[in-house]
């Protein structure tokens, strides 16, 4: 099988103390499958028929391919995948739309209000730079999160 450019790669990383693995066949033409289901479908999409399901095994315990261990990193408050949000995440998040809107608020205060000129200068600046990064690192999240998303904002 994997003389036909077939490659298996076995991740392993510590979650709450416990081992976890993750199996993930590459096909020939580099497309990702995780499950029984993608590689029955890829087979049949591509009319092969030289190897079926029995030829893949999505057990960690089988030593074949690649296998990688993952080391202890920083610790992060941001989830790597989209469909998730850890606690820390959400009041991030949160904190970041706050400081967005007060920047508006600031904003618009200094537009409208019969305040001194001066004062009203400093709240136009501090609107202004609190709505670029907060906004700039909303979308650095977004980005981090979905990848693949497109926009950006200041930093990269």
């Amino acid at each position: 099988m994997f003389l036909c450019r077939w490659q298996r790669e076995t991740r392993m990383r510590t979650v709450a103390g416990r081992l976890q693995g993750e199996v993930t066949y590459f096909a020939p033409c580099g497309k990702k499958l995780r499950q029984y289901p993608d590689v029955v479908k890829y087979l049949v999409r591509h009319g092969i028929t030289d190897i079926s399901r029995d030829n893949f095994s999505f057990s960690t315990k089988i030593k074949v391919g690649n296998f990688y261990e993952g080391r202890e990193g920083p610790k992060s408050y941001f989830h790597g995948s989209s469909q998730a949000q850890f606690v820390a995440e959400t009041h991030i998040v949160l904190l970041f739309n706050g400081a967005v809107s007060a920047g508006i608020i600031l904003l618009c205060e200094a537009a409208t209000s019969d305040i001194v000129i001066g004062k009203r200068k400093i709240m136009c600046v501090a609107g202004i730079c609190l709505v670029m990064l907060c906004f700039s690192w909303l979308l650095s999240i977004f980005r981090a999160k979905y990848h693949g998303y497109p926009y950006s904002f200041l930093m990269g």
